[in-house]
């Protein structure tokens, strides 16, 4: 394509040789905002020859055939809100490209807090009856602890994270994490004791809690100076 601006697409299984779903060639400049790019049945996803530039936002590219974040746009995997997730299309095979409710691409579901691609939620969580089925919190270790524990937690999809430690009196004492995870699987957060304000609380019981858009769980800690 020559240059210009590409809003909110969707591109899937297409086929080229080179750029399967967007190619970028003759001292082209293009910018991808907020596009899906999936399953190119031949090229990669996006070609930016020598001559040429792409520049990528809130851009999601995955499962295409010669690869994703490759060639000149390799820089920008991880970058400015891009990556690299199955979208959980509802029935790709059917046409339906809306999305499943735990897909990246929805706003409560990526960094940028914006869809991506064309095409909104269109089928319900794949847990079905459970949403919350994959998601947990763990008991930190050690505990009691000094002067450091880990708090590990479990997502079952990327999500949106907040992890906090409280006192007794319900008080927010320090936010451990307070954004978005792009994976799935355990995570793990080191709590040293300190407030906010990076000064040592004293011995006794805290709360940490996780919240995420679909779960959220409280365990009790034991701080021993």
């Amino acid at each position: 394509m020559g240059s210009g601006a590409l809003v909110q697409c969707t591109f899937f299984a297409n086929i080229s040789p080179v750029g399967g779903n967007v190619s970028s060639d003759c001292s082209a400049n293009i910018t991808m905002d907020r596009c899906l790019v999936v399953g190119s049945v031949d090229g990669m996803g996006v070609y930016c020859d020598d001559s040429s530039t792409a520049a990528l936002t809130c851009c999601n590219l995955y499962g295409n055939e010669a690869g994703d974040w490759v060639g000149n746009i390799a820089d920008q995997a991880d970058q400015d809100g891009n990556m690299c997730l199955d979208p959980l299309f509802c029935d790709p095979q059917s046409n339906d490209l809306t999305v499943d409710a735990n897909s990246p691409c929805l706003p409560q579901n990526n960094e940028c807090g914006e869809l991506i691609g064309t095409f909104g939620q269109g089928c319900a969580f794949s847990p079905a009856v459970f949403p919350n089925a994959g998601f947990s919190l763990s008991q930190n270790y050690p505990n009691p602890f000094n002067p450091m524990t880990k708090i590990s937690f479990t997502l079952a999809y990327p999500s949106r994270v907040q992890l906090a430690v409280f006192d007794l009196a319900g008080r927010r004492i320090q936010v451990l994490h307070d954004g978005f995870y792009a994976s799935a699987g355990m995570q793990q957060i080191d709590w040293n004791g300190l407030d906010e304000q990076n000064r040592q609380m004293p011995s006794g019981t805290y709360f940490y809690r996780l919240d995420t858009p679909e779960f959220s769980q409280t365990r009790s800690m034991v701080l021993l100076r």
